[in-house]
């Protein structure tokens, strides 16, 4: 087991300034120990030292076997990146262990820093010897190579001290874990590494197209402000909730106004600035025009905060408000959806592609930041996109004579499945197993009118999940637009259907209440206390004041963490290292054809493939070969959650595919 860390320059202008994946960085140094596990102490090597390099260093590690190497770091995929740019063979490495996962796994901290990590050792942090030199704008490059070498050395010795504690400190339960995590961080690695080819015309098409939009919606807006408000007192900010709220809550506008007040000296009029309170003078939004029917029996609120289902509300439902009125309300829907589009998605996607010369973003996969262990990314966002830029993913232009396609498949209601094996519900199982519809059959108990109508039906899942998810009527009414008693008659419906899944519920809030605290909130003094999952997985829960002012647990995290934590958080990404396995497998850069990972998203993995047409194969054939190797990862999938969890019902999994 060999601790790696490397130096590297931060020239990128992208979100992450130390990005792998920007050509105006470089690896600056490189270093590496064993760890304690051996007979003796081993030094720690560096490219800075005597007869040592960097190529070097790397070539020391390319005559090692394949799969020889298990790596151990802080946030390893980083070092991992670099090493590989530099020429490191991946073919060498089996494993890649992170002290940055297992400290999380320990304690439920998010993205600890390896000082962090050390503080609660009470271990020396490391030196602070390069803030000097960053404070009078000196690049890293440019500090003098002892400085680096003290530097990079204390990381690398650092890391290995807190891993040898940390792997004595992480209970036999959380072990799986750890190791799934290692093997995990060498698919994320390739994912990251691969990234995702953007459409470079379409997007910037699509941006144009956006920014016009933008753009006249202001101008609109600023129209019908001017017809609004009185002469002098149009607001600055044209779609905030202030604005919003004045014209049509008749709230008042505060403005300036310059009032004559008496003469100077020589005759001239003086005049002072007073702050001016005026109304717009517009029919407003109240219970003369919306009634408890068209509220669908549920309080809506059309004050603070007023975002797009209130705007669309007060547009079709609400009566006697003026022609501009209604324009402004659909116009300032219609800005927010394209400025949102055009600046958290469009913009940084091409500022990325610009910044690194690049046709791919290289999304960070993160394994610390949720509270369920589930996967998240960033720089940029790679798991939360709109369909317009779903729609520009595409693959690399094509080589000679390949065919480039790309792929993904979901799990088949890995929630629903989630559920019912936790909770052991023999019903539920049975469902499942047997391939009943399982909202058609709900919808039929409840008599919900209209379950056919494919819009009755996305409602009636959203309702569903969300009952799983520990979802209230009152605020799954909202998310629908249903009525709430027709909520509670779909969750009555579902637990009389699923008793045991209601027990597991009712069990779990009950032992979560009678568990003793680990510690308090240092706001609120309300309890936390920390209960393992079926996998080791240590779920943290706070109380939290409530609205009569007691001290309680959110019961949807209470519902959710275990049901979204065992589905996104352990079970996904045991799918994506059996994925990995099958790709060493049956798939290498000299292999017809090849696979690439591509990204994750929830429950879902992203593949690319290049298919050389010499092999003749028709599109059925390279749909089943596709299928194939997502189905054989299933398998595997399958039979390391039986050696892992040998207790669990036995209940497949099943994937939707879809071949682009």
């Amino acid at each position: 087991m060999i601790v790696i860390d490397v130096e590297t320059t931060m020239r990128s202008s992208t979100n992450f300034s130390a990005t792998p994946f920007d050509p105006k960085n470089e690896m600056l140094s490189m270093g590496y120990t064993h760890t304690t596990f051996l007979p003796t102490d081993f030094p720690v090597v560096t490219s800075y030292d005597m007869g040592m390099s960097k190529a070097r260093l790397i070539n020391e590690l390319n005559v090692i076997d394949d799969g020889g190497i298990v790596f151990i770091g802080h946030n390893i995929k980083f070092d991992l990146h670099y090493l590989v740019l530099e020429g490191l063979d991946l073919d060498k490495v089996s494993l890649a262990y992170d002290t940055q996962y297992m400290y999380y796994l320990l304690t439920g901290t998010k993205s600890p820093s390896l000082n962090d990590v050390a503080d609660y050792y009470k271990l020396p942090r490391k030196k602070d010897t390069l803030s000097e030199y960053f404070g009078n704008n000196i690049s890293i490059e440019d500090i003098p190579e002892k400085e680096m070498q003290e530097y990079l050395t204390q990381d690398i010795v650092l890391t290995k001290e807190v891993f040898t504690r940390l792997w004595a400190d992480l209970n036999p339960e959380l072990s799986p874990l750890v190791d799934l995590n290692a093997k995990v961080n060498m698919a994320l690695q390739a994912m990251e590494m691969n990234g995702i080819y953007i459409d470079k015309e379409k997007l910037y098409q699509e941006y144009n197209k956006t920014d016009l939009i933008v753009e006249d919606s202001l101008t609109e807006l600023e129209r019908l402000a001017t017809l609004i408000y009185p002469a002098g007192t149009k607001p600055e900010k044209l779609h905030t909730t202030k604005t919003l709220n004045q014209i049509f809550r008749g709230k008042p506008v505060k403005t300036k106004q310059r009032v004559e007040q008496g003469t100077y000296k020589n005759g001239n009029a003086k005049f002072v600035t007073e702050e001016v309170v005026v109304y717009t003078g517009q029919p407003i939004v109240d219970d003369s025009n919306w009634t408890r029917k068209e509220r669908g029996n549920e309080k809506v609120n059309l004050g603070l905060p007023m975002g797009e289902k209130q705007l669309q509300i007060i547009h079709d439902v609400v009566r006697g408000l003026t022609i501009e009125q209604k324009d402004y309300a659909l116009q300032v829907i219609k800005y927010r959806k394209s400025s949102k589009l055009r600046d958290s998605f469009l913009k940084p996607i091409g500022d990325y592609l610009r910044e690194t010369q690049s046709d791919a973003i290289h999304p960070t996969y993160n394994c610390t930041t949720t509270s369920t262990g589930r996967l998240s990314s960033t720089n940029p966002n790679a798991q939360n996109q709109p369909p317009e830029v779903e729609a520009m993913f595409t693959t690399p232009p094509a080589v000679g004579f390949n065919i480039e396609v790309r792929a993904s498949a979901d799990f088949k209601q890995l929630e629903i499945w989630a559920a019912a094996v936790l909770s052991g519900d023999v019903q539920l199982i049975q469902d499942i197993g047997s391939g009943v519809d399982i909202p058609d059959t709900i919808a039929i108990s409840a008599n919900l009118s209209g379950y056919k109508q494919p819009s009755v039906r996305r409602l009636c899942k959203i309702v569903l999940y969300g009952t799983i998810y520990g979802g209230y009527p009152a605020g799954l009414s909202k998310q629908t637009g249903w009525d709430k008693k027709i909520i509670q008659d779909i969750q009555a419906a579902f637990f009389d259907r699923y008793p045991g899944l209601k027990k597991y519920y009712d069990d779990y809030i009950t032992l979560v209440n009678s568990s003793l605290p680990i510690g308090h909130h240092p706001t609120t003094g309300g309890a936390i206390v920390a209960i393992p999952s079926i996998t080791g997985r240590i779920y943290r829960y706070t109380q939290y004041p409530q609205w009569d002012g007691r001290l309680d647990f959110n019961v949807p995290q209470l519902y959710n963490y275990r049901i979204q934590g065992f589905a996104t958080g352990d079970v996904v990404p045991l799918y994506i290292a059996c994925f990995l396995d099958v790709l060493n497998k049956n798939y290498t850069v000299s292999s017809d054809p090849i696979c690439y990972l591509e990204r994750t998203v929830h429950d879902q993995v992203g593949t690319r493939w290049t298919f050389p047409t010499r092999l003749g194969l028709s599109a059925d054939k390279i749909e089943r070969i596709i299928e194939g190797t997502y189905d054989e990862a299933l398998s595997l999938t399958h039979i390391a959650l039986k050696e892992w969890l040998p207790s669990l019902p036995e209940l497949p999994l099943s994937l939707d595919f879809k071949i682009f």
